[in-house]
């Protein structure tokens, strides 16, 4: 059955991410009649009824998730959508519901991969803000103040905490989950990584929606030492 599960979760999240709502909707019923109690699988589904405009069902899946976990951001966040009776379309684009298209620059903006469980990653939508800390060898990411994602340890991390300390802004979003990583793409208003070679034009698109500034944590007193 587990494997089952997961062929299904799989199979959920790449109809999410493909904005194929009714078919979401199927394949998280699916989850929940073998495990009622899996998270991850309401959470999507209530997604997909906010999408579908059966804001009733979207209410009532997500008043379920509050009542265990009453300081679930994303139910929180979904719920408010589905009192107000909001489809929450600012990521579609027309009736087709196709993403908007966020321009990756060079110099300003790069992209990276973490590694995440599935349970994460089910969590998580393209165009989801993260929080960031930034150490001199470490780049931490969070979905919140206190829910860590993961971490990176690479030139890109010496990168941000150099901005950082020059007292630049780097903010943090997601282009989106896969199976087995999360696709993040960092952005800086000055052209602090290193310019990608592109054949075609100077610009390229990646699917995604919005892109606000976040505020970079404060690092913790004691400091990673670079190693020498």
């Amino acid at each position: 059955m587990q494997v089952n599960l997961q062929s299904l979760s799989k199979q959920a999240i790449d109809s999410a991410l493909k904005n194929n709502w009714e078919t979401a909707i199927d394949l998280n019923n699916q989850i929940l009649e073998k495990d009622p109690q899996d998270k991850n699988a309401k959470v999507r589904l209530g997604r997909a009824y906010i999408k579908t405009e059966k804001f009733s069902e979207a209410k009532k899946i997500f008043k379920e998730i509050l009542e265990k976990d009453p300081i679930n951001n994303i139910a929180l966040k979904n719920l408010k959508l589905a009192q107000e009776n909001n489809p929450d379309k600012k990521s579609d684009k027309g009736n087709n519901h196709t993403p908007k298209i966020l321009i990756k620059e060079p110099g300003t903006t790069t992209q990276i991969n973490l590694p995440a469980e599935e349970k994460i990653l089910a969590k998580l939508e393209p165009g989801q803000d993260l929080y960031i800390r930034s150490f001199k060898t470490k780049l931490v990411f969070s979905l919140d103040k206190k829910r860590e994602l993961g971490y990176i340890n690479d030139e890109t991390a010496k990168i941000v905490y150099k901005a950082k300390k020059e007292g630049f802004d780097v903010s943090a979003a997601v282009i989106k989950p896969n199976e087995t990583h999360l696709t993040i793409l960092l952005k800086c208003k000055q052209p602090i990584f290193k310019s990608e070679k592109q054949q075609e034009k100077p610009y390229m698109k990646t699917a995604l929606i919005d892109e606000p500034e976040l505020e970079i944590l404060p690092p913790e007193v004691a400091e990673e030492e670079e190693e020498s």
